[in-house]
């Protein structure tokens, strides 16, 4: 019972930080910023881990700025968190969880959607092939029209475009 309440006499009544925004949702390639106050008459010792890692230390009332940006080769959805800690001259951790959401980015794919199905370059070289097919087939079946020539791929095309 003496360890609880020695324990309870350490510990600050209020914490010294106190972050904004509690979330992050980042773009691919995305900044975002997440500030950090000291709210107390006193100086804090602050660290910061997950997706931002520094030290600093924050005189009274004042706020810093952090610029979060996270690189994640594989597209997609991914989570992940920052996580701010107080720490404390008796070797205590006041912690502050913030949830950090981001979408992945590869050089030269887009994490653009269109009706929910990624469209990039590989998506583009993809449809400009299969125009390039179908204008070619097109151009042989009137070819073949012309020349008077009727054959089985003639008329399956035909049916198939018409």
């Amino acid at each position: 019972m003496k360890a609880f309440l020695i324990f309870l006499l350490l510990l600050p009544m209020a914490s010294a930080v106190a972050v904004s925004p509690t979330s992050l949702d980042l773009g691919a390639g995305e900044t975002g910023e997440i500030h950090v106050f000291n709210t107390l008459d006193r100086e804090s010792v602050i660290q910061t881990r997950g997706v931002h890692s520094e030290n600093f230390t924050l005189g009274v009332n004042e706020s810093r700025v952090l610029r979060i940006s996270v690189a994640e080769d594989f597209p997609g959805r991914h989570e992940s968190v920052l996580l701010v800690e107080e720490l404390y001259d008796n070797g205590l951790v006041n912690a502050i969880s913030i949830p950090v959401s981001y979408y992945g980015h590869v050089p030269g794919y887009s994490t653009r959607t269109i009706f929910g199905i990624p469209f990039g370059k590989e998506m583009f070289s993809a449809g400009l092939i299969a125009i390039i097919t179908i204008l070619a087939l097109a151009y042989a079946v009137k070819k073949r029209k012309k020349n008077g020539k009727n054959s089985a791929f003639k008329d399956i095309l035909a049916k198939t475009f018409k």
